[in-house]
């Protein structure tokens, strides 16, 4: 069948890159579990750990328009997994009747703008003053506020509520959702994922595509399946459309199934092909690993070499190219960046002293509360804290490296391929053949322009925060220039709403130790284009300061 024929094909030509890629990530973490660990720059403020796989985060009676074409009530529970289960009913032991994966997908909540994308991905271009009613019909629907999900390469869900609360709550645990299953396989340290994101970087720049791919998404399997079906609807729309002679909404429907049956088969036999080149790359590990610690030294002289010969070739045009043509324009995108993204920042933090101000209203009528205890410790670290600060500070200096790199180090990759491609060819002779699986030429070329790129930026990130643009620090001495080293654990309280005195006045005779660290998730990472309501920066009473890495 042709598209299995394609997933095939597809993975047979990313294998050796993947087992490439394999082996030099295994000696890397050999490598690193044997040289001394290198000290981190570490947040004040504490991070909470991801929830328990089985932890219950939502669950709520939903709308959901069944591929019947009406409405029925389910039950969906949202656990630690971020899986999205529908059940019939709620009783225990009875197996889902649905499981949404919303990998990828983008919320919408009006027909006029899930019209307009659904129009977008369908290739041929028509314009009538027909009514299309691809989406559920407006009449008849049982509430005021639906939501449409629209999924790639997958069929779209419709869900409806009767308050804009619940749909607002709905719409925060479905972006939350979509955004861990995006990125949560792609945040992992292991060597299968990490030698799978180089291997497929090469593997796209091979065929010409330097620049970031926004369907990186998701699990191996998935992304892979994502690369077939960009090559493949190209030949599929030239076969198979001209042949379709019905209405747009049914011909619509008719190819929207096809493109759905057509990656679920690419993705079957891409489970089954990369399960199988995974087993053979742990196999090949465990028989290298001897041969890796006994010639760690060797390798490491070997790799050395390498990169010396690397850098007398590379380093100077590079070094030119990067102050010449990209260089000078660092600052004035970094400048782009800083706005939106301190904003944020600054908005999250808004936003958790006026639920904390909320919070202290509800239960001022209660006494003394567990929750309120909790507010009354939580908040001198939200008001005018340097703690908070400091880390908002370090996690935008991070946001903002790894964008400018980001943005710039495809373009100084491409623009220098064609000059050293060939010369990497010849390069991979100087490897010893013994030690040529852990020494790739490519990475160590990578390597280099990464260090070039990296001291640019750190030099204009730098200079931003000793202006103090947006309230950046250089370094920790900047955090205590702002206050002494008592206020850093006793800052004083001060309300932005009287109400919140009040709700603590009479009520605790002693205020408690102020904490060090409160709890704060860990999802920091850019959102994926979601044009739902993002979720709530507060949970479980933490504000969200920052992360670290994908995770």
């Amino acid at each position: 069948m042709l598209f299995v024929g394609c997933a095939e094909a597809e993975l047979k030509e990313f294998g050796p890159h993947y087992r490439t890629q394999y082996s030099v990530v295994f000696f890397s973490q050999i490598q690193d579990e044997l040289e001394q660990p290198k000290e981190k720059i570490k947040q004040l403020l504490k991070q909470r750990g991801p929830p328990e796989a089985g932890e219950v985060l939502y669950e709520e009676q939903v709308l959901h328009f069944e591929a019947a074409r009406k409405w029925e009530e389910r039950y969906v529970v949202v656990r630690g997994n971020y899986l999205t289960p529908f059940f019939q009913t709620f009783v225990k032991g009875v197996p889902p009747r649905h499981k949404l994966l919303p990998t990828g997908g983008t919320v919408l909540t009006t027909e006029e703008k899930y019209m307009a994308m659904v129009d977008k991905c369908f290739p041929v271009s028509e314009t009538n003053n027909v009514n299309e009613k691809f989406a559920p019909p407006i009449i008849g629907m049982p509430g005021q506020f639906p939501v449409y999900l629209r999924l790639p390469y997958r069929r779209d869900y419709y869900f409806c509520f009767r308050q804009d609360a619940r749909q607002a709550e709905f719409l925060s645990i479905l972006s939350d959702c979509i955004r861990h299953q995006n990125q949560d396989f792609l945040k992992k340290k292991t060597v299968e994922v990490q030698a799978f994101l180089k291997a497929i970087h090469l593997y796209r720049q091979e065929k010409g595509s330097y620049d970031s791919w926004k369907m990186l998404i998701g699990s191996d399997v998935r992304v892979l399946a994502n690369l077939v079906m960009e090559e493949l609807l190209p030949s599929l729309e030239k076969d198979m459309l001209p042949h379709l002679k019905a209405r747009k909404t049914e011909r619509k429907r008719v190819w929207f199934a096809t493109v759905e049956a057509a990656y679920f088969l690419v993705q079957e036999c891409l489970f089954k092909g990369m399960s199988a080149l995974k087993e053979e790359c742990r196999k090949a590990a465990h028989q290298q690993e001897v041969l890796i610690r006994s010639d760690m030294d060797q390798i490491l002289n070997s790799r050395t070499y390498l990169e010396g010969k690397l850098r007398a070739s590379v380093l100077e045009p590079a070094e030119k190219f990067c102050s010449e043509g990209v260089q000078p324009y660092l600052a004035s995108v970094l400048e782009e960046l800083m706005g939106p993204i301190s904003s944020g920042f600054q908005d999250a933090r808004l936003l958790s002293d006026s639920q904390m101000d909320q919070l202290c209203q509800d239960f001022q009528e209660g006494g003394v509360t567990n929750e309120l205890k909790q507010v009354q410790t939580s908040s001198p670290l939200l008001i005018n804290s340097p703690q908070y600060d400091y880390d908002s500070s370090l996690v935008r200096k991070r946001i903002f490296h790894e964008a400018l790199v980001g943005i710039t180090l495809p373009h100084i990759k491409k623009t220098l391929a064609p000059t050293y491609k060939t010369e990497l060819q010849g390069l991979k002779q100087l490897v010893y053949a013994d030690y040529s699986n852990f020494v790739h030429v490519h990475n160590i070329y990578e390597g280099i322009l990464l260090q070039i790129l990296n001291k640019e930026v750190i030099k204009v990130v730098e200079e931003a925060a000793r202006l103090k643009k947006h309230n950046l620090f250089t370094d920790t001495r900047d955090l205590l220039s702002q206050s002494s080293c008592s206020s850093l654990f006793s800052t004083p309280f001060i309300p932005s709403n009287p109400a919140r005195m009040l709700g603590f006045h009479g009520q605790l005779q002693t205020q408690p130790e102020t904490p060090t660290f409160i709890q704060t998730p860990p999802e920091t990472q850019p959102e994926a284009e979601v044009t739902a309501q993002p979720a709530s920066p507060l949970q479980g009473n933490g504000l969200v300061v920052g992360g670290g890495a994908q995770g």
